[in-house]
């Protein structure tokens, strides 16, 4: 079961619903050319209506379902950045995202700084 930190208490187990949804996404993340999720198939994942799967997300982790995926693609490309000798537009295609120039702003908004600009100070590999 995923559990959510909050310092100031005990770790709190999150619904079923989010459970199987975090499972869906992760899962779904980890193929290879991830492709775009729509909010009515997360909330089939979690047999519930969107409204609901969006008001979980929003008490349990604080932003919404594409809020949240977003940010798991952005966490992904980082770490593709960081490890792999990849191009940008293919790093953008690996976590579901095809535009390379979507993928761009994406990244700089995320991070503060162009993935080009990231790959040259976090990169483990020589170029």
């Amino acid at each position: 079961m995923h559990a959510i930190h909050n310092p100031s208490a005990a770790p709190a187990l999150l619904p079923p619903a989010m459970e199987q949804t975090l499972l869906f996404m992760e899962q779904h993340l980890a193929q290879p050319l991830a492709q775009p999720l729509a909010m009515p198939a997360l909330a089939r994942t979690a047999q519930c209506s969107p409204a609901t799967l969006n008001r979980l997300f929003r008490k349990h982790l604080g932003m919404p379902p594409n809020a949240f995926l977003m940010k798991k693609r952005m966490d992904r490309a980082a770490s593709l950045l960081h490890s792999t000798s990849l191009r940008m537009g293919e790093v953008g295609q690996v976590v579901g995202m095809p535009d390379p120039f979507y993928f761009s702003r994406l990244f700089k908004k995320t991070y503060g700084m162009t993935a080009s600009q990231y790959r040259s100070q976090h990169a483990l590999f020589e170029k």
